[in-house]
């Protein structure tokens, strides 16, 4: 008996073969102008995501609040050492410079001050999950669109790089229907250099190489947690947040 091809015999390990990614506009546009000044309510552990952020791109976070005052002083000093500190969310509301109210509690604890941010005339963002029952959210939408004001939810797939990028592939042309998704963070890696769409996830090398197939490309959800929140922000899924709150066409 002759002895096997290596090369066929067994699996072996390779260097992976990638493409550049198309030049897409995934990027969330940035207001021109507009620079509003943010309150934020409630210091847990996600307000530093919210925090870097608003600093790296350089918007004013005019107010930090907390029922617990030290944990309130200790984020200002991290990441917005102007912003005045308060255990009374009441006062962010009573700040007319505040435009933007970025409100953080759990669920239950933050519904009163959705309801009391919409009826102050604040824009708002709200953490997910928004809110416990669907009812409630629909009241909120409401009172947003009665009060003139923008009422976003934080799900944050919506913007992520990869998932923005895949969206705007899909809505490109690049590749076929997209039936299904599967989302395998544990397999992200991104590059750190100036480019972030050099990413090495599996689904982005994907679809930069089935450029305009004509075939579906079904793609699977692995993991049960946020299941939601993925399918609204699968590519094509999402509605602008025009005032109403973003996903719930989508339940």
């Amino acid at each position: 008996m002759s002895e096997p091809d290596v090369d066929a015999y067994a699996l072996k390990s390779a260097a992976v073969w990638e493409v550049a990614a198309p030049d897409l506009r995934y990027q969330p546009p940035m207001p021109r102008a507009y620079r509003p000044r943010i309150g934020v309510i409630g210091a847990g552990g996600i307000v530093s995501a919210h925090l870097d952020a608003y600093r790296t791109a350089g918007w004013e976070v005019a107010a930090i609040c907390n029922r617990t005052l030290s944990k309130a002083e200790a984020k200002a000093a991290e990441y917005a050492p102007r912003a005045r500190v308060t255990d009374r969310w009441q006062e962010v509301l009573d700040d007319a410079s505040i435009d933007v109210v970025d409100i953080t509690p759990h669920p239950a604890d933050r519904l009163p001050i959705l309801e009391a941010a919409l009826r102050a005339g604040k824009h708002v963002l709200s953490q997910k999950p928004f809110v416990l029952d669907l009812e409630q959210g629909r009241g909120l939408v409401t009172l947003a669109r009665e009060n003139g004001v923008k009422l976003a939810v934080n799900q944050n797939g919506r913007w992520a790089p990869h998932l923005a990028w895949m969206r705007e592939a899909v809505r490109a042309g690049l590749i076929g229907d997209v039936i299904s998704a599967l989302d395998r963070r544990d397999a992200l890696r991104a590059d750190r250099g100036p480019d972030p769409l050099r990413l090495r996830h599996p689904l982005v090398r994907l679809l930069a190489q089935r450029h305009r197939s004509p075939r579906p490309i079904r793609l699977r959800h692995r993991r049960p947690c946020h299941r939601a929140d993925r399918r609204r922000a699968a590519p094509g899924a999402m509605p602008g947040a025009d005032g109403g709150w973003a996903g719930l066409a989508g339940l």
